[in-house]
């Protein structure tokens, strides 16, 4: 145990961004789960199974690379552009490092769609954003009164949606109850988008009257 220590502390410690980066979800199985980390232009991929049988996935990564395992017991992965396709061993954890540095594919921007209320939690707004490509980026919303000079933070979104029968993919979401105003009250949100280079840029206000 205290070698296993040793040996995550030294790996930590030449890749920091497994412990100070960002975070992104990329892809989940039957009993496993990926996502990708980055800091200073580097991503790693880190997959683990909770099964007890071996088990594959295919990731979506924010680079076309190629790939190195630094830690885990060996595990059979392939590239294929923006995809590596992972297959490691039951109760496991495995690391990837990408050989060539991350650089944004895409000029950071963020869209604050039309706020309505959502059909499935009908008590409660929908906020949802969305952003150019397909790398780690968290947005956050805000809300004020209509006139107003002071925002309150609603929420911060770290990750997109996947798509589903109910849910539109690709989206960044929060939402916001109603109730909390008087009917008849305009509000005005914004949505203030950070990438991993911690560049920050702002939607265009959009406005919403609640009633009920």
């Amino acid at each position: 145990m205290q070698l296993q220590i040793t040996e995550i502390n030294k790996l930590i410690a030449q890749n920091p961004a497994l412990r100070k980066g960002t975070q992104q979800l990329r892809a989940t199985s039957r009993n496993s789960i990926a996502f990708s980390r980055y800091l200073d232009g580097q991503e790693y991929l880190v997959v683990l199974n909770s099964g007890n049988e071996s088990d594959s996935l295919d990731a979506p990564v924010s680079i076309q690379s190629s790939w190195e395992q630094i830690y885990g017991p060996k595990a059979s992965f392939s590239t294929s552009g923006k995809k590596v396709s992972v297959t490691l061993p039951a109760i496991s954890t495995v690391i990837l490092k990408a050989t060539t540095p991350f650089e944004s594919s895409a000029k950071l921007a963020v869209n604050l769609s039309k706020i309505n209320y959502d059909f499935a939690t009908p008590n409660w707004l929908s906020l949802q954003a969305t952003v150019p490509g397909d790398e780690f980026v968290e947005v956050n919303f805000q809300v004020r009164v209509k006139g107003g000079s002071k925002w309150s933070n609603i929420g911060t979104a770290d990750r997109r949606t996947f798509k589903s029968d109910e849910v539109e993919g690709g989206l960044y979401r929060v939402f916001l109850p109603p109730r909390k105003y008087k009917s008849g009250t305009i509000i005005e949100v914004i949505a203030i988008a950070r990438n991993q280079k911690s560049e920050i840029v702002y939607s265009k206000i959009r406005e919403f009257k609640i009633n009920y």
